[in-house]
């Protein structure tokens, strides 16, 4: 798989960020405003994700350095999670899918319609 991330920089990028729980998890840091998130906080930001999903993604998303886990001293211990540099680099990105996904829904998505949901 490695081989296939050096070859094309787009794939790379999507794989790295391209599922539904990872681009959600960032959007949530991102709009933040550089405050760290606890685990409960994306629970109830990110309707419908489960709990080992959530785990997951922000595991994978750590190990990626896309975002830091830091633990938090306190009774009891939380984790809380922010964005790494190259997180906080997507923000810029993630705004232009934004702005082309809005455009696309309100070129070719109608409300109601059961297939594209």
């Amino acid at each position: 798989m490695e081989e296939n991330k050096l070859e094309c920089p787009v794939a790379t990028a999507v794989s790295l960020f391209g599922t539904k729980w990872k681009a959600q998890i960032i959007r949530d840091l991102i709009e933040s405003k550089n405050t760290s998130i606890r685990f409960s906080e994306f629970k109830n930001t990110i309707p419908n994700i489960s709990d080992r999903m959530l785990s997951q993604s922000l595991k994978e998303l750590e190990k990626d350095q896309l975002i830091k886990r830091t633990l938090v001293d306190a009774s009891p211990p939380r984790a809380e999670y922010s964005l790494t540099e190259m997180g906080e680099n997507l923000s810029k990105v993630l705004l232009d899918l934004y702005n082309w996904g809005k455009e696309y829904q309100d070129r070719y998505m109608k409300e109601g319609d059961v297939e594209n949901e």
